[in-house]
């Protein structure tokens, strides 16, 4: 779906996810011959349907789930860095956790790798 194409570009904001909203939204009114004025959230809820910024961040986490279990594809585990395998913190106590390092960018494309999108969700990840 259209959901996957987009995960690249969560950093870039409200603005991008909006007429995904908005097309969902249709589809649901759609479905469930609506007025537009009629409130689809709670259709949204019965179709059992996330909202657009919902799905990203859920699709995003068990993208990080399945790398935390191993089972992802090479291309997507070789992408993350646990602490314990950066050079830069083998003596500290970081290093006996299952944290991973969030990568440092110089520019705003760098801020679209799958990396760094993924880093803000990687907490809730390890709570499961």
């Amino acid at each position: 779906m259209v959901f996957n194409k987009r995960l690249s570009n969560v950093t870039v904001g409200l603005l991008e996810l909006e007429p995904l909203q908005r097309v969902q939204n249709a589809a649901a009114q759609l479905v469930f011959d609506l007025c537009h004025r009629d409130r689809v959230s709670p259709y949204l809820m019965q179709l059992h349907w996330l909202p657009v910024r919902s799905r990203v961040q859920f699709k995003l986490c068990t993208l990080m789930h399945a790398i935390h279990n191993k089972r992802s594809p090479s291309y997507l585990s070789d992408t993350v860095q646990t602490v314990a395998t950066a050079t830069t913190r083998c003596g500290l106590r970081s290093s006996a956790t299952t944290d991973y390092v969030m990568p440092h960018t110089l520019s705003k494309f760098g801020e679209r790798a799958f990396m760094y999108v993924v880093s803000p969700h990687l907490q809730s990840v390890e709570d499961i």
